[in-house]
């Protein structure tokens, strides 16, 4: 049975770890722990600074939207402009789990609830628009990602364009380790645009190698353009059938993220948003 159409006017926590060394891993911005970040994260720091008996606060540090080491009105106005009006995108963490980067005498204590992944499997559209340029950015930001992973992770990366190719190329996932991040960095820097965008069949390749792994929580990013247009496929069937095969395969069992590289149509984005909601995950568009 399908899942209903969810709309995504909100940001739910990725489970990659973004690293960091201060206190408990969090998410920015998410002032109720509910690891979702929406008006009500919002709300609740206006509830914080105004009511005369505000409400425990576990992890300061989420409630510092904008990262200036301080609470105060400004962190409630960026949530709210970066949800109803694109504003820029939170400080990190964010849109991912973990620490702190920034020295402050703010402190953090979730009791370890932001979980990190164990396992992240990368997609890349690498099919050639906008010249190949969006294909540059998706390259930077799967890059700057896989640096992040630590030894306890494992991750394998899968681009797609008529075909589909993989790193490492067996099928499965690697770790984290030192030589590995090396070797897929530099199978990224490889890849060249190529022809078509047959998304169906690289997002299928990503989920069947994420439950290939008896890890904990996972994550399947996406980056890419949200335009399936694979040859001798009728767009609106094709785009139908992608969501209903890859929600289906993967059931819940990783969350699928997805970064929208414009340009972008609004077609396109509504479909990487419906993609993102049906699979428990956040979308997010990198201009």
């Amino acid at each position: 049975m399908s899942r209903p159409w969810i709309p995504a006017l909100v940001v739910v926590v990725s489970l990659i770890s973004s690293g960091g060394a201060r206190g408990d891993a969090f998410l920015r911005g998410d002032a109720d722990s509910s690891s979702v970040l929406n008006v009500t994260d919002a709300i609740r720091i206006l509830h914080v600074l105004f009511l005369p008996d505000p409400p425990p606060t576990e992890c300061q540090d989420a409630l510092d939207a904008n990262d200036d080491g301080r609470v105060n009105l400004s962190d409630a106005v960026v949530i709210l402009e970066f949800l109803f009006r694109r504003g820029r995108q939170l400080p990190e963490p964010f849109p991912n789990c973990g620490r702190d980067p920034t020295e402050d005498e703010l402190t953090c204590e979730t009791g370890g609830r932001c979980e990190t992944a164990r396992g992240v499997y990368f997609v890349i559209d690498r099919s050639n628009v906008a010249g190949g340029a969006g294909l540059n950015r998706a390259r930077r930001e799967v890059s700057r990602r896989i640096r992040q992973l630590t030894e306890d992770v494992e991750f394998a990366i899968v681009a797609y364009d008529q075909g589909v190719s993989q790193f490492p190329g067996r099928g499965m996932a690697v770790e984290a380790t030192a030589e590995n991040i090396e070797e897929a960095l530099a199978w990224i820097a490889n890849l060249a645009p190529g022809r078509g965008s047959c998304i169906r069949e690289g997002l299928l390749e990503a989920v069947r190698i994420s439950q290939r792994d008896d890890l904990g929580p996972k994550v399947i990013p996406y980056f890419g353009f949200g335009s399936p247009r694979c040859s001798g496929n009728n767009l609106e069937r094709y785009r139908a059938d992608t969501l209903e095969r890859v929600t289906a395969l993967n059931d819940g069992r990783a969350r699928i993220d997805c970064f929208g590289i414009s340009p972008l149509s609004a077609d396109d984005e509504s479909f990487l948003m419906t993609l993102a909601a049906r699979n428990l995950g956040a979308y997010m568009r990198i201009e």
